[in-house]
């Protein structure tokens, strides 16, 4: 089964840019175990990188050196297809009635993790999905709705920004994993 990991912003700031621990700790997860990060567009955009350039990587102090290496993919741009745009919708509904901070937004960034999530599973049959967050809102979008559409091999992990490392463990990134 193939394992991709979708990561927001504020997991790779609470990281840190390379070189560091816990940078290295993500490196060697992801290749000892041969799972896969995709990186949203947004989310690289977000991070310093210029997703639409004609050579990547291209500016990320966060991903760039990762993305040479191999172990971190810029995700295809979400298409709209109905499926997708529906759980985007949804998914934002659900995070602006989490939010209790009349000054807290929902943003496109945000949405894009669920896009990539969807259209992943709407391209491969034999998937499982983890998405990683910092932002509760997102995080009880994606538990919420991505199930609500029939895809139930997804887990979806939160840790505030300042806890990130209690992310860092193989069980993490490898749920799904199975050797065939």
């Amino acid at each position: 089964m193939r394992v991709v990991n979708v990561l927001d912003t504020g997991i790779f700031h609470g990281i840190g840019k390379p070189p560091s621990a816990a940078y290295d700790d993500l490196e060697t997860i992801i290749t000892e175990h041969t799972v896969e990060i995709q990186l949203p567009r947004p989310i690289y955009a977000e991070l310093g990188g210029d997703p639409t350039a004609d050579q990547q990587p291209s500016g990320s102090d966060y991903v760039d050196q990762a993305i040479r290496d191999g172990w971190i993919d810029i995700a295809a741009p979400v298409a709209d297809s109905e499926p997708v745009d529906a759980t985007v919708q949804d998914a934002r509904h659900v995070m602006e009635s989490a939010i209790t901070h009349g000054k807290t937004a929902v943003f496109a960034e945000d949405h894009s993790l669920i896009g990539v999530t969807m259209q992943l599973f709407e391209r491969a049959e034999n998937i499982h999905v983890n998405l990683f967050t910092t932002d509760l809102p997102l995080q009880q979008a994606a538990a919420a709705v991505v199930p609500s559409y029939g895809y139930y091999d997804f887990d979806v992990y939160f840790a505030p920004p300042q806890s990130v490392s209690t992310l860092l463990h193989p069980s993490h990134f490898t749920a799904g994993y199975r050797s065939e």
